[in-house]
């Protein structure tokens, strides 16, 4: 995988999601989508760079698509939601359970 600069992708990720057209790669405090529809026309050992890098406000240690939403978890138990590149920041001090 590449950066959209070209350069390549030395990041840990986090987790990665699917939603009805992106790959989802959660990497520190950033997300990285990569085009479904470039990775179906991929030939075998091309180079896929990623379409976009958009901040985030959690070191995302895994990440979910459900129902519209791309929900982050962090280890310090943050969650985040991006919807529509709109990010909402959400604390939680207990327990952390995702259901979806």
């Amino acid at each position: 995988m590449f950066n959209q600069d070209g350069s390549p992708y030395t990041g840990h990720a986090g987790g990665v999601a699917v939603s009805k057209n992106h790959v989802w790669v959660a990497s520190e405090s950033s997300l990285f989508p990569l085009k479904i529809s470039d990775l179906v026309s991929a030939e075998d050992n091309d180079e896929i760079q990623f379409s976009s890098q958009t901040s985030g406000p959690v070191e995302a240690a895994y990440t979910v698509y459900d129902d519209g939403i791309l929900w982050l978890e962090s280890f310090m138990r943050q969650i985040a939601t991006l919807t529509s590149q709109i990010i909402i920041p959400r604390i939680v001090t207990e327990k952390l359970i995702m259901l979806g």
